[in-house]
């Protein structure tokens, strides 16, 4: 993963500073760029504690265990035609959630592979994924059912169609 404007990680770290203490972040990969901006956004949030970060080239052998670690991808991105991030997260079967830009909104609507919120705004961001504490809680809000019984993140087949 590569850190660039367009992506959106101050909106994450702003919307994560936002979620409940039991809530964890992972950022990983490489900055593409000058990272001060997101350094400081860290430090001045509330949140700075529980924001691990892996600031270096992730190598493919290690990918999987970022991935399993996920009860959810947030990719708040600005703009977009399409996602590398994305296409991992539908790999690794782990559930996103995806703001309304380029390609995101096709990938995840409708497969049950995640939720498009429609602002790329840390209050939204957080507003999704503060429903979605669990792959459980998050399966619960994409496949439309209510209670504990979730047909949950749909697997192999919805990760082809990404």
């Amino acid at each position: 993963y590569r850190y660039a404007k367009y992506k959106g990680l101050d909106i994450l770290i702003d919307a994560f500073g936002l979620l409940p203490e039991d809530y964890q972040l992972i950022i990983a990969g490489e900055p593409y760029g000058d990272f001060s901006e997101y350094s400081e956004a860290i430090e001045k949030s509330p949140a700075k504690d529980r924001i691990h970060l892996f600031r270096r080239y992730i190598p493919d052998s290690e990918v999987k265990w970022f991935f399993s670690a996920a009860d959810a991808a947030v990719l708040p991105y600005r703009s977009a035609t399409q996602s590398g991030v994305n296409a991992l997260a539908c790999h690794f079967e782990v559930p996103m959630i995806v703001t309304d830009t380029g390609a995101l909104r096709r990938t995840v609507e409708g497969r049950g592979t995640g939720l498009v919120v429609d602002k790329a705004e840390g209050a939204v961001v957080a507003g999704a994924s503060g429903a979605c504490s669990t792959r459980q809680a998050f399966a619960t809000i994409v496949s439309g059912t209510s209670g504990t019984k979730s047909k949950g993140f749909r697997g192999p087949d919805s990760a082809r169609d990404c």
